[in-house]
């Protein structure tokens, strides 16, 4: 099963949003460097999946930007 069926109708249009709303929160700086990247895999149950490039950028996002 691809990540496109398992997303909403209009959760790339939410996705968007967020990301903006993050971007003003955080800076653009450190937007770009370590949120940008990030792509939305899918949604399902209630929670979004996010993929990244590699490890490193998971666990740095993870435990910079989790909570944001």
């Amino acid at each position: 099963m691809t990540a496109t069926a398992h997303r909403l109708p209009d959760i790339d249009a939410q996705w968007e949003r967020v990301r903006h709303r993050l971007r003003r929160i955080i800076g653009n700086d450190a937007y770009m460097s370590w949120l940008q990247p990030l792509q939305l895999d899918r949604a399902e149950d209630g929670e979004v999946v996010l993929a990244v490039r590699n490890r490193f950028m998971r666990d740095w996002v993870t435990m910079h930007y989790l909570d944001t």
